[in-house]
This record gives C-alpha cells, structure tokens and sequence, in this order.
C-alpha cells in the first residue's frame, strides 16, 4: 500500500477553502486557519491520548521536541539572513504549504503570488 503525506489542511485547501489568516502558535509553530481544524482532528483522533497520562506526557513531549527540531534548520537559515522574522517565516510556511498542497507543481498564478510576497519581506 503506496504511503500519502497529506494532512485535513491540503484537503480543505484541494476543495476551495481559503488560507485564512496566518498563525503562530507558540507550541506549534506557524499555520494557518485552514490548517486548524487538522490540528484539533489530529489531537482528537490520535489514540494515545485515550491513554493513562503516564504514557500520554512523554510522548507528547516527545512529539514537542520533535517539532522543535525540524524547524531549527528554518531558524539556522533566518538569523543567517538577518530578516525581520515574522514575515519570513510566513513567506517560508506559505512556500511550504504550497509545495505540499500541489506535490510539488503548484500553478503559476500561485507561484507569482509567493514572489510578491518574497519581494515584499525583503
């Protein structure tokens, strides 16, 4: 069975839904509306959390610090370019998203619309 990397937010986003307004969300890092309701349904449905808490704190450090690190390239990247934060790392989430939404081939309307946004952090 062929293994998808897909979340709720590329769903909603397939089906019309609009971005929203960006978030950043101190323990999760940024997102947006869209990506939201991904969130909660990830938390409800994961089946750890039906555990006793002394299985569900651990892991759900563990996942913390998970997150943590897969970001730190990110910020690496940022403090070397010396940008204002926010808005690099909105342009950087929205990049990301984009390329994940469209596996890679996203339009060019959406692509001249990240470019604008790129000019406009720099």
């Amino acid at each position: 069975m062929s293994r998808y990397d897909e979340d709720f937010g590329q769903t909603l986003a397939v089906w019309g839904t609009g971005e929203g307004f960006y978030l950043e969300l101190p323990t999760l890092g940024p997102s947006s509306l869209r990506d939201l309701p991904g969130v909660v349904m990830g938390f409800a449905l994961n089946p750890l959390i039906y555990l006793p808490t002394v299985v569900t704190i651990p892991t759900g450090g563990t996942n913390v610090v998970d997150g943590r690190a897969t970001v730190l390239p990110a910020k690496r990247i940022r403090r070397q370019r010396r940008s204002i934060p926010t808005p690099f790392t909105r342009s950087a989430y929205r990049h990301k998203r984009l390329n994940a939404i469209y596996d890679g081939e996203p339009p060019e309307e959406e692509e001249e619309f990240l470019e604008e946004d790129i000019e406009a952090t720099e």
